[in-house]
């Protein structure tokens, strides 16, 4: 808290538990983690000499996600 920014107890505690809660929370629910992983599996045995690195790219073009997200999905 900064000096000269007064809050009370209950915005102080409201504020903190927002921040816990983004933390905490998935930015994708488990019906689209289904789908990604779909595609990404649906191209994988559509293309199986494909390299890993082509594969993550054609899935994140196709689904909109991050490269690293789908890595966190697939493990």
């Amino acid at each position: 808290m900064q000096l000269g920014m007064v809050m009370s107890n209950t915005e102080e505690e409201n504020q903190q538990f927002q921040l816990q809660g983004e933390a905490a929370r998935s930015p994708y629910n488990s019906q689209t983690r289904g789908m990604v992983l779909q595609v990404y599996q649906y191209l994988r045995i559509g293309s199986p000499l494909m390299c890993e690195a082509d594969l993550e790219a054609k899935t994140v073009a196709a689904t909109g996600v991050s490269v690293r997200t789908l890595q966190r999905i697939k493990k």
